[in-house]
């Protein structure tokens, strides 16, 4: 009797970083058989999906940040200008993450190290928002904003030196820009600031873009 044999060389670099649906660590990796169509059906769906939410997206908040910066540029007075600029700059960023990680650099390496980007980047993300509302509300920045900057390139520094401590401080930082966000909200309603209009303008859109945003490649933890 003929005996056909299938050898599979498997090699996860990222065995310390797998996990399921369910966040269970994986100690290897399922085997599974499709027909040519449906494995090329479903590689194509997920790279137009990548390219019409990434790219259309991160083109749309890149637009919008040069516009503002142009702004900026002509009429220097509305510092709220440069601070949106760079706001739209780094979430547009995401999106395009999701694209180079899904259609290009999809090599456990290069996501590695985009992913490593993303958690970086994420102090400095809140930070970045929590700019803007202070640009609306106030005609001059709190000094926590600068303490919270200086505090968010030391947690950089960390995540790429000591990770653990890094998370924590990392997730320290965003809880207090968190609260600090919803205290500026708060306050600026209750006392009617001027810059509500335009609050409830930014809201509006973040909020809809926020929905629609592509989670599953987003879970920064991951890394």
């Amino acid at each position: 009797m003929k005996k056909n044999v299938i050898a599979i060389r498997y090699e996860n670099l990222d065995y310390e970083h797998s996990y399921n649906s369910s966040g269970a660590l994986m100690g290897g990796f399922y085997s599974s058989i499709y027909e040519p169509e449906s494995y090329f059906e479903y590689v194509f769906e997920q790279i137009t999906t990548a390219s019409v939410n990434g790219m259309g997206l991160f083109s749309f908040f890149l637009s919008i940040g040069l516009v503002h910066f142009l702004l900026f540029i002509f009429y220097r007075s509305r510092r709220s200008n440069l601070l949106f600029s760079m706001f739209c700059f780094l979430f547009s960023y995401y999106f395009l993450h999701f694209f180079l990680t899904t259609v290009i650099l999809t090599e456990p390496i290069s996501k590695s190290l985009m992913v490593a980007f993303l958690v970086i980047s994420v102090p400095f993300f809140f930070l970045a928002l929590l700019s803007v509302l202070y640009s609306l509300f106030y005609e001059k920045n709190p000094k926590l904003l600068k303490y919270l900057f200086y505090a968010s390139i030391l947690c950089s520094i960390l995540l790429m030196t000591f990770q653990v401590i890094g998370y924590i401080m990392g997730l320290i930082l965003v809880l207090i820009t968190v609260i600090e966000l919803l205290r500026v909200v708060i306050v600026a309603i209750r006392k009617k600031k001027r810059g509500l209009n335009s609050f409830n303008w930014f809201r509006r859109i973040w909020s809809f873009f926020i929905y629609h945003l592509p989670r599953d490649d987003l879970k920064w933890w991951r890394f």
